[in-house]
């Protein structure tokens, strides 16, 4: 048994994962909803950010969008992506999901770029999302666009990335994972039009805890169950259930 108590497994190799008498888990839920409030927190920052008054103001303005008018495109729909749709779904105007793995095209992807204000990648990384946010879908997206990464840096082709936003200062990009980490500071300088921080979206006050306590239930069943029921408990944690061809979704 091994017990990875992370979110990303893209370094496992394959044949390891493939193997029958390894059985992987990976954490997923131990940081889901900790990621899934990292994009929240940001999105609503962006767009409705706390006023303060310093005395009563007679105009009484405040200038934001109304939510009802916005269009998220959320790109995956696991653990994290299903936390956010069910929390914008019934605040925005439209949630748009991106999955290639619930039978969703690339041109699917270009025309719903088109549509949103705002992208949130949410899967993980491998051969068919790596660079998903290229020079071409960058150029399909609104002028305004708001983007929020706290999956993977990957996923993202970072150069069009800071080139977009030097072009388009309107739009903008909170960034938690980066090309690089630790990321070079130098290649974001004079960028106001974005917010950066170190992988910490997963992070929260009492996570040491929680990931013993995940990893005690998942080697206390390991002993008591039998290998079919064990199978079946944690069948969306077994990493071996991720391969698709040849590399892991």
């Amino acid at each position: 048994l091994i017990v990875h108590a992370n979110s990303g497994y893209d370094n496992f190799p394959l044949e390891l994962v493939a193997r029958d008498d390894i059985e992987i888990i990976v954490g997923n839920p131990i940081r889901a909803m900790a990621v899934a409030t990292y994009v929240l927190t940001q999105f609503f920052s962006h767009f409705n950010p706390s006023p303060h008054a310093e005395q009563w103001q007679s105009g009484r303005h405040w200038d934001r969008p109304a939510m009802d008018s916005l269009c998220v495109l959320l790109l995956g729909f696991g653990h994290i992506g299903k936390i956010v749709h069910a929390a914008l779904k019934p605040i925005v105007g439209k949630v748009l999901v991106h999955d290639p793995f619930l039978g969703m095209e690339i041109s699917d992807l270009e025309q719903q770029a088109g549509e949103a204000q705002v992208v949130i990648p949410l899967m993980s990384l491998n051969p068919t999302s790596r660079y998903l946010l290229n020079e071409s879908l960058l150029s399909k997206l609104p002028d305004n666009f708001v983007l929020i990464n706290g999956a993977r840096g990957d996923l993202v082709d970072q150069t069009c990335l800071l080139n977009s936003l030097r072009k388009r200062p309107q739009t903008f990009a909170y960034l938690d994972v980066f090309r690089d980490e630790p990321f070079d500071c130098r290649e974001f300088e004079g960028l106001s039009n974005v917010r950066l921080s170190s992988h910490v979206a997963g992070v929260f006050r009492g996570i040491d805890e929680r990931i013993l306590s995940f990893e005690e239930t998942i080697v206390r069943d390991f002993i008591a169950l039998s290998k079919t029921a064990f199978k079946q408990k944690h069948e969306t944690l077994l990493l071996r259930n991720r391969i698709f061809g040849d590399f892991l979704i």
